[in-house]
């Protein structure tokens, strides 16, 4: 099967155990099991969905599609919800180590915080002067850590998005 794949997009679950591979439009999104092979869903359709995520477990993954997010059920291909909100690409997802909160960063320079169960923003961290390309929960989940394109790192509480602390990795 992944012979015949022409990848628009693909990724890694962050268990490892399942690789997603989005072809042309009239190939779709599959989700491969890397141990056999096989796949676990027929092929679904996404009409402009770039990029992917997929938290642990491997029964959903994330797309975006310009400045909205979308879980979707990696079975069925049904939409499972939206996280709309972003005014410009989201550029990175991190889900926390129980998969209760989601942070997306973004062009638009902001982080958002979800609760991922029912899609409602917690909280907007506008706290960069540039696009934000990563972010990233701490082992605790006490902080969200998110980084822009020019080396700048911001440290943001989670129950409350108050920015604790940023510093720069750049020369400038």
């Amino acid at each position: 099967v992944v012979d015949n794949i022409v990848g628009h997009w693909s990724f890694i679950s962050h268990d490892g155990r399942f690789v997603v591979v989005s072809g042309a439009n009239e190939i779709g999104v599959m989700v491969l099991n890397i141990a056999d092979g096989r796949l676990t869903n027929s092929p679904i359709h996404l009409d402009n969905h770039e990029g992917g995520w997929m938290p642990p477990g491997g029964d959903i993954f994330i797309t975006h599609r310009l400045n909205e997010l979308t879980a979707f059920d990696v079975k069925t291909g049904a939409m499972i919800r939206r996280f709309p909100g972003h005014s410009n690409s989201v550029r990175d997802v991190a889900l926390s180590r129980q998969g209760q909160l989601m942070a997306s960063a973004s062009r638009d320079r902001t982080v958002r915080l979800w609760r991922f169960a029912d899609g409602q923003l917690l909280h907007t961290i506008p706290a960069h002067d540039h696009p934000v390309h990563c972010v990233e929960f701490s082992p605790d989940n006490r902080t969200v850590i998110s980084g822009d394109v020019r080396g700048n790192l911001v440290f943001s509480h989670v129950a409350t998005g108050r920015v604790l602390m940023s510093m720069s990795l750049s020369d400038e």
